[in-house]
C-alpha cells in the first residue's frame, strides 16, 4: 500500500517530475501536462543551482549564440502562461510542444551539475535530443555528453531515428523506482 506521508526533498521531487515527464514524452502523451511537469522540475533545479552558484545551459557558453534567445523564451514564457491566470484569465497561447525538449535538456544539465550523475530517463532523453537537434549544443570534453555522443552513434548504427519513440520507450521501460505496484 502507498505511504500517504512521504518525506521528499526538492531534488527528489524534481527527479520524479523529470522521470515522469520523460516517460510521458516518449509515450507521446499530452504535451501541456508534460511541459508543466518538466517546467516545475526545471524551476526547482534552477532555484537550487542559483543558491549554489551553478549554471544550467540557459544563457551560458554552452548554447550556440543563435539559440540563446529562443532557449530563454522557451523556458520562461510557456511556464508562466500555464502556471498563472491572474493577469490574463482569458489568455490564449500558441504552444509549440518543442519547447518541452529544451526545458528537459536544461533540467538535465542542472541535475547533472548538482548531483554529478544522471538516471536512465535523462540519458535516453539526451540521446534523443542530440539525434533530434544535431550540433545545437556545444559539448565540453569534461561534460557527460561524451558518453551520450557514443550512445547516439550506437543508436544511429541500428538505423534508429529520433522519430522512433517506441525504441526510446523500450530503453526506459524498466519500472521506475517511484511507481507503486
Amino acid at each position: 500500500m502507498e505511504e500517504l506521508d512521504q518525506h521528499v526533498t526538492k531534488i527528489v521531487a524534481s527527479e520524479r517530475q523529470l522521470r515522469e515527464a520523460i516517460r510521458l514524452f516518449f509515450e507521446q502523451r499530452d504535451s501541456v501536462p508534460i511541459f508543466t511537469l518538466c517546467a516545475a522540475a526545471h524551476q526547482v533545479l534552477q532555484d537550487i543551482c542559483k543558491e549554489k552558484d551553478i549554471n544550467g545551459h540557459m544563457g551560458t557558453e554552452f548554447i550556440s549564440e543563435q539559440y540563446k534567445k529562443p532557449w530563454v523564451c522557451a523556458i520562461k514564457g510557456a511556464a508562466a502562461f500555464f502556471k498563472h491566470a491572474d493577469r490574463d484569465p482569458e489568455g490564449v497561447k500558441i504552444f509549440n510542444s518543442q519547447l518541452t525538449h529544451f526545458v528537459i535538456m536544461d533540467s538535465i544539465s542542472m541535475y547533472h551539475a548538482l548531483i554529478g550523475d544522471i538516471f536512465i530517463e535523462l540519458e535516453v532523453f539526451k540521446t534523443w535530443f542530440f539525434m533530434r537537434y544535431p550540433g545545437m549544443l556545444k559539448i565540453n570534453s569534461d561534460d557527460s555528453g561524451s558518453d551520450t555522443n557514443d550512445f547516439v552513434e550506437v543508436i544511429r548504427s541500428l538505423d534508429v531515428t529520433y522519430k522512433d519513440y517506441h525504441i526510446f520507450r523500450k530503453l526506459i521501460s524498466e519500472k521506475s523506482p517511484w511507481q507503486v505496484s
